[in-house]
């Protein structure tokens, strides 16, 4: 990771969690081309118990180690941390030199004892049941007399029926093949449910998250010199802290939107992160796990918003608090992976927070706008799931169902929600609020704009020349806006300084005005700054 400098006026998003076992506390530039190094530098290790669901008779634990993408799939975690029982499976279905059962029970038992596994394999070579006898009571004169009937049968067509028969009952390849084939399928289903078990573990499926969500947004990001991104690697405890010391960085050097690798799990860690947020002048970005609601998922919470009901004084409260206008909570991450084994489907789902950020990073590469969110917008989840409509399975690209009335219901409450059109990867947002609760409603891009323009005129009050008129001020004011206030972007906002005399001297007056075309909704501000 790059050390961070500030040399320029670009953008600048910062994504800050916990990415490496032990997080450092360090913040730098992270880049696309150097996440799967950064992945192998900070590998995770996990000792984990898959004795109840791959069916042993007890506790087995095995050592998984992740250091590299691909390394999160049940494929991977069967071959490198169950080899055995994974090349006694291949074995089964060999052309040649497959295990006698006795051979293959014996190695079950000795790896995972003789439980579940063992007898459902022994199940498959057991002699299948003796048929029930046929009913009796034929008529035994007729049985009498069709033996009579039958014309004796001459020695060499009996020599013939004993071949055929000899044939038929010596057949050990198409015996044998099937007793195997049911095998590999139960051995199979085994380890693919111990390998889940093993990626489910939660301390390594939030892992996953974070670099599968980091990989998808670093993915989006310009490459020009129009947008930093910098990685704070830093624990949820120390958040907080970390990001009131950006506070003390030169106002343009910190960032202008801050995007949390983990979901925040209260209401009170949310309003923490409000107040720094606010003392930034950056927006912070977090995805909100739908617990810190009451709820279980972001369909009780749609559910609960559609029908009218409240959620919560505790949530009132943080929306009538002026610095959550800083704040933006997501719902509904993308599905980030999916994959399917003998023992059902794996999706990975989440990311929501880096989701958003993909997007504006989409938008600003393919525009140079934060315009492009909605249905114009281009980004595509990684990978889709399946839900049950009907008699159909439709295929999302978010964790839930969320459409264009459900996001823009969600966000009348001040909640963004990711979500997309069915039958289709595509990702897009319908609105995009912070979660302050006000007439004047703003989004995550204006208040990034709004922020970046407050972060300037702390940064240019500082360097106005001493001595000079206020004619000279404004002038130099407004042409450092030009090149500082918002590189890269073919749309230019309206922007005025003026240098008056308040009641306790003198101050800089700052006005903006950004179009729709910018940020999907106009922002205009105004205010003024005491010359120290």
């Amino acid at each position: 990771m790059q050390p961070s400098t500030f040399n320029s006026p670009r953008l600048r998003f910062l994504v800050a969690g916990p990415l490496s076992p032990r997080p450092s506390g360090r913040r730098g530039r992270i880049l696309l081309a150097e996440l799967a190094e950064r992945l192998t530098q900070s590998p995770l290790t996990l000792d984990v118990d898959v004795g109840p669901a791959l069916g042993a008779a007890g506790e087995l634990k095995i050592k998984a180690k992740f250091s590299r993408f691909r390394d999160f799939s049940v494929a991977e975690v069967v071959q490198q941390s169950l080899g055995e029982l994974h090349r006694l499976r291949e074995r089964l279905i060999a052309p040649s030199g497959r295990p006698r059962s006795d051979e293959l029970l014996a190695t079950i038992a000795r790896l995972a004892g003789r439980g579940p596994l063992h007898a459902e394999i022994a199940a498959c070579f057991a002699p299948p049941p003796p048929k029930p006898a046929e009913p009796g009571g034929g008529d035994l004169v007729e049985e009498l007399l069709a033996r009579g009937s039958a014309a004796p049968k001459s020695a060499a067509s009996s020599a013939i029926d004993a071949v055929v028969r000899g044939s038929v009952q010596s057949t050990p390849a198409g015996a044998a093949a099937e007793p195997s084939r049911a095998a590999h399928a139960a051995l199979s289903a085994a380890l693919a449910r111990a390998a889940a078990a093993v990626l489910a573990d939660p301390t390594l499926r939030a892992a996953e998250l974070r670099w599968r969500g980091l990989r998808l947004f670093l993915g989006q990001c310009p490459r020009d010199q129009d947008l930093d991104v910098e990685l704070l690697d830093v624990d949820a405890a120390g958040l907080p802290a970390a990001l009131a010391e950006l506070g003390e960085l030169d106002p343009l050097a910190r960032p202008d939107a801050v995007f949390l690798l983990d979901p925040v799990g209260s209401l009170a860690e949310a309003a923490a992160l409000a107040e720094v947020a606010a003392d930034l002048h950056a927006p912070v970005c977090a995805e909100l796990a739908p617990a810190a609601l009451g709820r279980a998922d972001t369909a009780a919470i749609a559910a609960s918003v559609e029908k009218g009901e409240d959620l919560g004084e505790e949530f009132a409260a943080l929306r009538d608090n002026p610095a959550s206008r800083w704040l933006a909570l997501v719902l509904n991450g993308p599905v980030l992976a999916a994959e399917t084994t003998p023992a059902g489907e794996r999706v990975v789902a989440g990311g929501a927070a880096l989701a958003v950020a993909a997007l504006l990073a989409t938008s600003l590469r393919l525009g140079g706008t934060f315009a492009r969110l909605g249905r114009d917008a281009e980004l595509r989840a990684p990978a889709t799931l399946s839900f049950r409509h009907g008699q159909e399975d439709i295929p999302i690209g978010t964790a839930a169902p969320c459409s264009a009335e459900t996001q823009l219901a969600l966000a009348r409450r001040g909640l963004v929600a990711v979500g997309g059109p069915q039958q289709s990867d595509l990702l897009t947002l319908a609105a995009s609020p912070t979660l302050h609760r006000s007439e004047e409603a703003s989004t995550l891009a204006g208040q990034l704009l709004v922020g970046r323009t407050v972060r300037f005129a702390l940064w240019v009050r500082e360097r106005v020349p001493a001595g000079a008129s206020a004619e000279q001020a404004a002038d130099a004011v407004t042409r450092a806006a030009a090149l500082m206030l918002l590189p890269g972007t073919p749309i230019r906002p309206r922007f005025g300084a003026a240098l008056t005399q308040g009641e306790s001297g003198p101050e800089l007056k700052i006005g903006a005005s950004y179009p729709a075309a910018l940020t999907g909704a106009p922002v205009t501000l105004s205010f003024a700054l005491p010359l120290s």
